[in-house]
């Protein structure tokens, strides 16, 4: 999602899907009304409608090892990148959730009740939020 649950500025990176291979199945779609406030209009009370899902199932699993490095092989990563964002984990501690932490294989399962349409992308595994300053 870029614009985030109500507008506030959450950009969320995706799924590598060369990595994990997932299926999202949902239950009754809805339209519900939202009343929220932000510092930016003084908070005062606003509306929005989103679309609303009752019941999710996010099934997902980690694609075989042979599978991943063929990705690899035939798409290098740009090597300015990956000392970059290295070099960005290691000045600020971050650690992540690495999807070498599932194993190839297994199904896992996650299920969700009332998700919004826009917060899907944040239940994904290996997913990772980015805020804005404002």
């Amino acid at each position: 999602t870029t614009s985030g649950r109500f507008g506030m500025g959450v950009d969320v990176k995706r799924v590598d899907t060369d990595i994990i291979d997932y299926r999202v199945y949902y239950r009754q779609n809805r339209i519900e009304t939202v009343k929220y406030r932000t510092w930016r209009t003084l908070f005062l009370e606003r509306e929005t409608k989103l679309h609303m899902f009752d019941r999710m199932v996010v099934v997902y699993r980690r694609r075989p090892q042979e599978h991943i490095d063929y990705l690899k092989a035939q798409h290098p990563p740009n090597k300015f990148a990956v000392a970059w964002r290295v070099f960005f984990d290691w000045i600020f501690r971050i650690k992540r959730l690495s999807s070498a932490r599932l194993y190839p294989g297994n199904l896992y399962i996650k299920y969700f009740k009332n998700v919004a349409s826009t917060d899907i992308d944040m239940l994904l595994p290996g997913a990772r939020p980015k805020f804005s300053w404002l």
